[in-house]
């Protein structure tokens, strides 16, 4: 493993991630499908915060972040 961190991840979808998923009633079946989803958007936010020099406020990146996440 590099610095560990596949170990750390697979840590945080067992135990924040998958928690969530079944909080919302996500099949077992879906999780990794949903968590996919969701993990490509934030990155993809993230690459083009940097894209642009990261000339927006992190704190506008995050909520905006938060945002998405929680769409209804």
């Amino acid at each position: 493993y590099i610095f560990k961190g596949e170990v750390q991840f697979k840590k945080f979808y067992d135990e924040i991630f998958a928690v969530i998923l079944d909080k919302y009633g996500v099949l077992k079946e879906e999780k990794d499908f949903v968590f996919a989803y969701y993990t490509s958007g934030v990155i993809a936010i993230i690459k083009k915060w940097l894209e642009n020099d990261c000339i927006d406020n992190i704190s506008f990146i995050c909520n905006l972040i938060i945002k998405l996440i929680n769409y209804k």
